[in-house]
């Protein structure tokens, strides 16, 4: 059933709590078995820990952090914690063969930042989490059970209070969490349900992070408070078996679901005709693409090789986000062309837009995807410095979504601001045709006789020229000792100077300082959501730190 043009089914967050039919609920992988839970016992469990909060001393407004990667028990904490009138605050569970030392002294700083009154820990990982909370002090653990009574009368959500304190993806050395109100919350779901036109029949399918935006409002909390189906396992559950999460639209019957460039071309790589037979992918309708610049390559690539078996190639929804802006900013809305523009590297000219599934993308040019028009709601606009024509700038943003402030260790502090009062992202991008094109982080960049060349642009045609791996390349750009400089580093690849300079000699010109680092897997520092920390490594570069790993 389509709705009017500007009409949302969503409500308030805790509507859902109400729905008592068992016909919809969360399917959850179990130790490769599929489990079934409805939303009236989902229900329940939330009253349950929002029991247990209150009778823990949680105030309506305290932060409540919670470190847990189980997707139910994920949700209905996070749940609980709202209905229990306090500010849920997702925090990333340690990753596999993470350092025990290293990943406790990352959460005692996330914890100095968020200041929570309580904690909620999975019980397998309580062990790690102790320590850091007796180092601390003044955090008392919630503990959630079945035996605990289900608390009928609940405080619930002002508008105005704090719904979710979330952290930006590069949180790891300086971390700051955004104060997203409920009213921001709400209005982003409702600018998602208008963008992605949910339907009752509708189920979601995620593998994503609960604890980061992507994962959290765009499949957990959106789908939840709709009451829609959602087929939910964990990230290493995609790692370990990724043809069981994409059977979940050929054989289940999944209808959305939401995934980063990368996972498309590790899907890439692992698919096979053995695995895709008897699979129908006509039921799936959207598959939003976000998180990360997407290779228009990989994209184009995932809808031909999946075509066979009814995967229509208007199904990829590209979408740009930030947690400053809770999520969503501008998405394609489904059933739409995906579309891609070119900019030529050596003068910056954009050309396009033009049909992705047509496009001439070895041309030689760099070549983006279109993330669609802004949602319901949003203004975006660019601000450029560069000294051509058309240039990219830097993405404002405005709109209900947008949040206010920062949380950090020293208190809070404003977001950056544009004139109009508008949240200046510190993302660069292009508007073309009506729909935006994100490029890349500002301040990862370097000017080049008078136009900016960005950190994702190099990566890009290091992976084109030398077939690494996207997510094994990085560039660090940026000023340093009064020159533009570059870095270039690669894991476990073989990657020569000199032709290196030779691929980039459009890009960077003479002028630039180029250096090259090639290493093992590791060198390459992360965020808890998988990203490059680039300010981190751009400061080792400075410091020397991989001076031993230079290739010349």
């Amino acid at each position: 059933m389509r709705r009017a043009a500007g009409e949302t089914a969503v409500t308030g967050l805790l509507d859902w709590l109400a729905y008592d039919g068992e016909d919809r609920g969360w399917t959850i992988a179990d130790e490769g078995q599929w489990r079934r839970v409805g939303y009236p016992r989902l229900s329940e469990r939330v009253r349950r820990v929002a029991a247990a909060c209150i009778d823990a001393g949680v105030r309506p407004g305290a932060v409540v952090s919670i470190v847990e990667s189980a997707p139910e028990r994920f949700m209905t904490n996070f749940f609980g914690v709202l209905a229990a009138g306090a500010t849920p605050n997702p925090l990333a569970p340690p990753l596999p063969l993470q350092n025990e030392s290293a990943y406790r002294q990352q959460l005692s700083a996330l914890l100095a930042a968020a200041a929570p009154s309580a904690i909620i820990v999975a019980e397998e990982l309580t062990a790690v989490v102790h320590p850091v909370l007796e180092s601390l002090g003044g955090v008392t653990i919630v503990g959630t059970s079945n035996e605990t009574p289900a608390v009928t009368e609940l405080p619930g959500c002002e508008p105005d209070r704090i719904g979710l304190l979330q952290f930006t993806s590069g949180s790891s050395g300086s971390p700051k969490a955004v104060r997203v109100s409920v009213a921001n919350l709400e209005a982003n779901c409702a600018a998602i349900d208008r963008w992605l036109e949910f339907r009752p029949t509708d189920r979601i399918a995620t593998w994503l992070p609960p604890y980061h935006d992507m994962g959290l409002i765009g499949c957990i909390i959106t789908p939840t408070i709709l009451n829609l189906d959602i087929q939910a396992m964990t990230p290493i559950d995609f790692i370990r078996d990724p043809l069981s999460w994409l059977s979940c639209f050929g054989r289940d019957g999944a209808t959305i679901t939401a995934t980063p460039n990368f996972a498309l071309a590790y899907l890439l790589r692992k698919m096979t005709d053995e695995a895709l037979a008897g699979m129908d992918f006509d039921p799936w309708r959207v598959m939003i693409v976000g998180a990360e610049r997407i290779d228009p390559a990989i994209l184009r690539g995932f809808a031909e090789r999946l075509a066979p078996y009814g995967f229509d190639s208007r199904t990829p929804c590209p979408a740009y986000g930030l947690a400053e802006g809770t999520l969503a900013v501008s998405g394609l809305r489904p059933s739409e062309p995906v579309q891609a523009a070119a900019v030529t590297p050596d003068t910056g000219a954009v050309d396009g837009p033009f049909d992705l599934m047509s496009a001439p993308l070895e041309d030689g040019r760099r070549w983006l995807v279109g993330c669609g028009a802004p949602l319901d709601g949003v203004t975006v606009r660019t601000a450029s410095t560069d000294e051509y024509a058309g240039a990219p700038g830097e993405l404002i943003v405005g709109g209900p979504s947008v949040a206010r402030e920062y949380q950090t260790a020293e208190g809070t502090r404003d977001l950056s601001r544009a004139e109009d009062g508008a949240l200046a992202t510190g993302d660069a991008g292009l508007l073309v045709g009506g729909q935006l094109y994100p490029i890349g982080r500002v301040g990862d960049a370097v000017k080049v006789r008078g136009r900016t060349v960005y950190a994702e642009d190099i990566e890009a045609a290091v992976v084109e020229a030398f077939g690494v791996p996207a997510n094994r390349v990085v560039a660090l750009a940026g000023n340093a000792f009064g020159a533009a400089r570059v870095a270039v580093l690669v894991e476990d690849k073989p990657v020569e100077a000199v032709r290196l300079r030779q691929v980039l000699a459009g890009q960077l010109g003479a002028e630039t300082s180029l250096r090259l680092f090639i290493g093992d897997r590791g060198l390459i520092a992360r965020t808890t959501s998988g990203k490059p920390r680039r300010r981190v490594m751009w400061n080792q570069l400075l410091q020397g730190e991989f001076d031993a790993l230079e290739r010349s």
